[in-house]
C-alpha cells in the first residue's frame, strides 16, 4: 500500500462490510447444530412429532419418554455455556458481543493481542489456546497470516464431547485430516464454512454431525450494498 500511494495510486480498503453477516452466520450454524434443526425438519416433513399421537389408532410415535429423551439428549441451549473464540479481531469481537448479550454465554478467548479493555468492559477472559478448545462452542476468527495447522491434532483432541466447532475464517489454520478423523467418531459437531482447499464433498456427505457451507458468510444483500456504498464514498472523498 505505501508503495502504491508513493506512486500516486490510491488504495481503498473496505474491511467492515461483511462483519455482521459473518458473525450472524456463526450463530445460524451453531443453533442449527445445537437444536438439530435438520432432523426436526426431516421428522416434521415425515409427520413424526414427539409426544404426539397419530389421529388414527392413537398410537404414539415414541413408546416412552425415555425414548424421546434419548433422541433429544444431545440438544442444548446456549445460555450459560462457554464460547471460546480464537482470534479477537473485527468479526471475533462481533461474535463475542452476540454471544454475551444475545445468548447469555460466557466468553473466553485466545488472540495474538490481548484486549484488556474489552475484558474489563464485557467480562471476557483471556486464556491459553488449550483452554479455549475445551469450551462448549469454539469459533475460529483468524486472518490468512495465521500459522498453518495452528489447530492441530493435539488441540482437536481437547474438544469436549457434544461441543460445536466452528470455522468461518480460513481453512489452513486447522489440521483438516485430524479434524475429519475426530468428526468421523461422532464425538463432537462442526459448522465449516472454509476448508484447506475446496470442500471435500464426499467426506462431508458422510458426516451427519457436520453442517457445511462454502464462503457464504459475507454474502448478504446488506453486505453487498454496504461494500459498494463505502467504496463509492471513499472514492468521492479522494477525488
Amino acid at each position: 500500500v505505501p508503495e502504491a500511494e508513493a506512486k500516486g495510486v490510491k488504495v481503498i480498503y473496505v474491511p467492515d462490510y461483511g462483519t455482521t453477516a459473518v458473525a450472524e452466520l456463526v450463530f445460524a450454524g451453531v443453533l442449527n447444530l445445537a437444536r438439530d434443526l435438520r432432523r426436526h425438519e426431516k421428522n416434521t416433513l415425515a409427520g413424526r412429532w414427539p409426544y404426539e399421537q397419530f389421529k388414527k389408532g392413537k398410537k404414539r410415535m415414541y413408546s416412552s419418554t425415555e425414548e424421546v429423551s434419548e433422541e433429544f439428549i444431545k440438544e442444548f441451549t446456549l445460555d450459560g455455556k462457554t464460547l471460546g473464540i480464537v482470534g479477537l479481531g473485527r468479526i471475533g469481537k462481533k461474535v463475542a458481543l452476540i454471544a454475551k448479550y444475545g445468548f447469555g454465554m460466557n466468553v473466553v478467548y485466545f488472540s495474538k493481542t490481548r484486549n484488556t479493555e474489552l475484558e474489563d468492559k464485557h467480562g471476557y477472559k483471556f486464556v491459553p489456546l488449550e483452554e479455549v478448545m475445551k469450551s462448549e462452542v469454539i469459533s475460529l476468527h483468524l486472518s490468512p497470516s495465521a500459522p498453518r495447522g495452528l489447530i492441530s491434532k493435539e488441540m482437536l483432541s481437547l474438544v469436549k464431547d457434544n461441543a460445536i466447532f466452528v470455522n468461518t475464517s480460513v481453512g489452513h489454520v486447522v489440521d483438516q485430516e485430524a479434524l475429519f478423523s475426530e468428526l468421523e467418531t461422532g464425538r463432537f459437531m462442526a459448522y465449516l464454512e472454509v476448508f484447506d482447499g475446496l470442500p471435500p464433498r464426499k467426506r462431508l456427505k458422510e458426516l451427519k454431525n457436520v453442517l457445511s457451507t462454502y464462503r457464504a458468510g459475507w454474502y448478504t444483500r446488506d453486505s453487498v450494498m454496504r461494500k459498494g456504498d463505502t467504496f463509492i464514498q471513499h472514492l468521492l472523498d479522494y477525488v
